[in-house]
C-alpha cells in the first residue's frame, strides 16, 4: 500500500484539472475511416465510369465491325446482279473508295461503309474480287473496324478429276482432292476428299471390271475412302462448260498468240510442237514427220474395242522444222492454235493453251513428255484445253510428272492400250498435280483378268492444286456466274 498525506489529496480535489476522456480519440477515428471511404468511394466511382466508357467503345467498335461485315455483304450482292464489276456501278473512271450510308431498320441512317475494290485480271475477266471494307458509326466517325474479302466464282479446279461418264478408279490409282463423275464410280483406290456421283444407282459393265453387268450404288469398290463418298449428287453439267472458242481466238490473234492450221505455211504439216521455256516464252515448231504405232480403243458408248493407227511419233530432229517463237502478252497469256499439237516443258507463269478447229473437227493435245512449273508457290499455272481428246503416247517418259489443268471438252484424257512387246515394257508412276476434266472416260492402265498391268502405268497420283482454286490461269471454266466469298479475314490485307 501507499500511505498520502491529507493535505495532497485536499488539494487534488480543489484544483480545476480534469481527467482525459475519449472524446478526441473518437473523431481521429472518424476523420481517418472518412478518408479512407471517400478514396475507395471515389476508386469505386472512376472503375464503374471506366467499365462504362469501356463498354460504350466496345459497343461503337462492335456496330462498326457489322457495318463493316455490312459492306462486305452488300457488294455480294451487288455481284450477283452485275457480275465482274468492280467499280460499284461507277465505270472505270471512278476507282473508289466507295461510300455508302449504313441503315437500321429502325432508327435510319447511323453509319457508314467503305469499299476499297480491285479485281485479278486477265485477258478482260476478272477472276476474283477482293474488297476492304472499313465501317463506322455516325456519333463516333473517328472509331472505325476494317475486314477483308476475296469472292471469286467457283473454278473447275477445286476438283481434281470430273468425268461425264463412268469410272473405275482401279488399285494404285490414287485421287488427292474432289473428284465427281456424272455417271457411275468403281473406287477401288484411294481417295481424301469427296468423291460423288449423279447416280443413285447404275449399271457395272465389263469394261470397269464388273461381271455379269450389275447394278451398283452410284459410288462403290473397295477403297478405303468410303465415308467421303456421296450419292447421288448434282449434275456438273459439260454442255454448260463449252467455251465460245471464237472469243478466244479473237483474242489471241489481238496479241499475236494465235497459230493458225500448219497446212497454211507447209503442205506437209502435221500440227505444231510447242516447248515451254523456263523464261516464260514458247519454242514453236511444225511437225512434218511422224510414224505411226497401232493401238486399241475402247468407245465408251458401244462398248466395243476399236484398233487404230496413230502417228504421234515425231521423228527425232528431222521431224520439225522451227518457227518464231511465242512472247505472251503478260495481260493475257493466251495461246490459240488451230490444229493439233505436241505439248511439253517447263511453265513460267499462268498460261491457257488452246488447241481447237473452229468450224472443224475435234483437235487432240499429244504429251509426249513432262510438264512441270518453274515455281511451285501458285506464280505458275497451266490450263490445256482441247476440242477433242488430251492423249498420252505410248513413247511417253517411265516417271511422268504433269502439272497443270487438262480438260478435253469432246474427248478423254489418257492414253490408248499398246499390245506389248511392241509397246515396251509397262510405265512406273504418272505423277499428277492440277486438275483431269474429260467428257468421256480416260484411263492410264490397263489390266488383265487378274487385275494386273498390261498397258500404261502402274502407279497414277492425281493431287488438285489448291493454289488454283483462286486464281487460275485465264480463261478457266466456271461451274456457275455466281461469286462466293473465298477468304475472309479482319483488318486490312496483308
Amino acid at each position: 500500500m501507499i500511505k498520502i498525506k491529507t493535505q495532497t489529496t485536499k488539494y487534488l480535489l480543489t484544483t480545476n484539472y480534469k481527467l482525459p476522456t475519449s472524446n478526441g480519440f473518437m473523431l481521429v477515428l472518424v476523420l481517418v475511416f472518412s478518408g479512407i471511404f471517400i478514396v475507395v468511394l471515389s476508386g469505386l466511382i472512376g472503375f464503374v465510369l471506366q467499365q462504362h466508357n469501356a463498354q460504350k467503345v466496345k459497343e461503337k467498335q462492335e456496330q462498326a465491325f457489322a457495318i463493316a461485315e455490312a459492306g462486305l455483304e452488300y457488294y455480294q450482292w451487288f455481284l450477283a446482279h452485275n457480275p465482274g464489276d468492280i467499280y460499284n456501278g461507277q465505270g472505270e473512271g471512278s476507282p473508289g473508295p466507295y461510300e455508302h450510308d449504313y441503315y437500321d431498320p429502325e432508327g435510319g441512317a447511323t453509319g457508314k461503309f467503305s469499299l476499297e475494290i480491285d479485281g485479278n485480271i486477265s485477258c478482260g475477266e476478272v477472276s476474283s474480287i477482293n474488297i476492304t471494307s472499313t465501317g463506322w458509326t455516325n456519333d463516333d466517325p473517328m472509331r472505325t473496324k476494317t475486314v477483308f474479302g476475296r469472292y471469286s466464282r467457283p473454278y473447275l479446279t477445286e476438283f481434281a478429276y470430273i468425268t461425264d461418264e463412268n469410272i473405275w478408279f482401279g488399285v494404285g490409282e490414287d485421287v488427292v482432292g474432289r473428284m465427281h463423275s456424272n455417271g457411275g464410280i468403281r473406287m477401288d483406290g484411294l481417295n481424301d476428299s469427296l468423291e460423288t456421283s449423279e447416280k443413285e444407282t447404275w449399271i457395272c459393265p465389263g469394261y470397269l471390271g464388273c461381271s455379269g453387268n450389275p447394278t451398283m450404288p452410284g459410288v462403290f469398290g473397295n477403297g478405303a475412302g468410303w465415308p467421303l463418298w456421296r450419292f447421288p449428287d448434282n449434275n456438273i453439267n459439260f454442255l454448260g462448260m463449252v467455251t465460245d472458242f471464237s472469243d478466244m481466238k479473237a483474242q489471241a490473234i489481238s496479241n499475236n498468240t494465235y497459230l493458225p492450221p500448219s497446212l497454211d505455211y507447209l503442205p506437209n504439216a502435221k500440227g505444231y510442237k510447242l516447248i515451254f521455256l523456263a523464261d516464260g516464252t514458247i519454242d514453236v515448231y511444225i511437225v512434218i514427220n511422224t510414224k505411226k504405232l497401232g493401238s486399241y480403243y475402247l468407245n465408251t458408248i458401244d462398248q466395243h474395242w476399236y484398233y487404230r493407227e496413230l502417228d504421234h511419233l515425231v521423228k527425232n530432229q528431222n521431224g520439225y522444222t522451227p518457227k518464231p517463237g511465242i512472247v505472251l502478252d503478260p495481260g493475257c497469256s493466251l495461246v490459240f492454235v488451230e490444229d493439233r499439237i505436241w505439248v511439253e516443258g517447263e511453265v513460267n507463269g499462268k498460261i491457257t493453251l488452246i488447241s481447237a478447229e473452229i468450224g472443224g473437227g475435234p483437235t487432240e493435245i499429244i504429251i509426249p513428255n513432262n510438264i512441270t512449273y518453274v515455281h511451285n508457290d501458285g506464280t505458275d499455272g497451266l490450263l490445256l484445253m482441247s476440242q477433242g481428246n488430251i492423249t498420252i503416247p505410248w513413247y511417253s517418259p517411265y516417271d511422268m510428272k504433269l502439272s497443270g489443268i487438262f480438260i478435253a471438252q469432246g474427248g478423254r484424257f489418257g492414253r490408248d492400250y499398246y499390245w506389248q512387246p511392241e509397246a515396251g515394257p509397262v510405265k512406273g508412276t504418272l505423277t499428277l498435280f492440277g486438275s483431269i476434266i474429260n467428257a468421256h472416260t480416260g484411263t492410264n492402265a490397263y489390266v488383265d483378268e487378274n487385275s494386273v498391268v498390261v498397258s500404261g502405268y502402274q502407279q497414277s497420283i492425281n493431287t488438285y492444286d489448291r493454289n488454283l482454286l483462286t486464281s487460275p490461269p485465264p480463261m478457266m471454266p466456271y461451274s456457275s456466274t455466281q461469286h462466293r466469298l473465298i477468304e475472309w479475314r479482319e483488318g486490312a490485307p496483308e
